[in-house]
């Protein structure tokens, strides 16, 4: 028995030695089996050798976030623009400029598209939205923040993936590290124009409100800063009381209605961070008896140019979002080509009178 198995053991040997020997047949038979490196050099090459492409340099080749381009690496060039919403006025102008200039690098052949991301002014959606932007392929992101902090992971994450980000119009506690470039204005500068307005209107002084933004946004964060380094340093000036309106014009009629019956007369100004609100609160101030109070707010939007025009609202602070956006999106083309752009690209703030309107209407 212990024969038998032996000889079993023996032919079966030989059964796979014959089997070898035939699925190699037609193969030239090698000298060595090929080193690791060797097959993974094989296994890299391409159809047409490295020798045959044209070289080039270090210049010539970025990479990483900064060469920007196909990272993907899935044939396309795709932009995501994830907006802070789409339903406000001012940032309605924002988007629209977007597409034009978005478009525009469609039909030169710079981008193959581009994406509208909808962030609803909530940080947690926009955060949401880069996943999806970076599922579909994004190898570039467009962002207009919600919040300087809800919103700063979105860069901690396109830096992770080697996207680059352009940061528009407001900032994130993280934009000056890690954008690849920032577009906008001073916010701080915003709000010293407005304090210095409402001194120039009243010399001897009085008392104001204040209606902010949205409590987190560096918008709000950097115009109440220039609001208070001006007002707080004149002794003639009180603040009676500031509320969170949330760029919310209903909110702050609220806030100023109840200001003005608690102190009358001796409020002389509303100062609002944003024009949806300042042309809605000097309208009701206008409606029971109050045209001299002065109610500014920043943007230089349609409806409070139009009541500046007719002589019945002052003053407000012009924001060129339009340019903001329209700067960044120039920038795509060299970002996507490797080239260096400046970390930061600000446009002044404009004061709008009714010596100067009609230039901005």
């Amino acid at each position: 028995m212990r024969n038998r198995k032996k000889l079993t053991a023996v032919l079966l040997t030989a059964v796979m030695a014959l089997s070898l020997a035939a699925c190699g047949g037609g193969k030239e038979e090698t000298t060595a089996p090929e080193t690791k490196a060797a097959q993974e050099s094989k296994a890299e090459e391409p159809a047409q050798t490295k020798a045959e492409e044209p070289a080039k340099t270090e210049a010539e080749e970025p990479s990483g976030a900064a060469a920007g381009g196909d990272v993907n690496g899935d044939g396309k060039i795709i932009v995501g623009y994830i907006a802070k919403n789409t339903v406000d006025a001012f940032h309605a102008t924002l988007n629209k400029t977007a597409e034009e200039k978005l478009d525009a690098l469609v039909s030169a052949g710079t981008i193959d598209e581009w994406k509208m991301l909808d962030g609803q002014s909530d940080p947690i959606i926009q955060c949401n939205l880069l996943e999806d932007a970076l599922n579909m392929g994004c190898d570039l992101i467009v962002l207009l923040p919600a919040e300087a902090a809800g919103s700063a992971p979105i860069l901690d994450r396109c830096n992770e993936e080697g996207i680059p980000c352009l940061v528009v119009n407001s900032m994130t506690d993280n934009t000056e590290e890690l954008a690849t470039a920032f577009v906008g204005s001073d916010d701080v500068q915003a709000g010293e124009m407005m304090a210095e307005f409402v001194q120039s209107a009243f010399p001897e002084g009085g008392k104001y409100a204040h209606v902010q933004g949205v409590i987190g946004n560096s918008a709000q964060i950097q115009r109440s800063e220039g609001i208070h380094n001006v007002l707080d340093a004149d002794e003639g000036w009180e603040m009676m009381d500031e509320q969170s309106g949330e760029w919310q014009a209903e909110k702050a009629v609220r806030f100023a209605e109840d200001w003005l019956g608690r102190w009358g007369d001796e409020l002389l100004a509303i100062i609002c961070e944003d024009d949806g609100s300042s042309a809605a609160v000097q309208t009701t101030m206008n409606s029971k008896g109050r045209t001299d109070m002065v109610c500014i707010g920043v943007n230089g939007e349609a409806a409070a140019l139009d009541m500046i025009s007719k002589g019945e609202m002052q003053a407000t602070i012009y924001q060129d979002g339009a340019g903001q956006v329209g700067k960044a999106v120039e920038l795509i083309p060299d970002i996507l080509a490797g080239k260096s752009v400046e970390k930061s690209y600000m446009i002044d703030f404009v004061l709008i009178t009714k010596d100067n309107v009609d230039q901005y209407k």
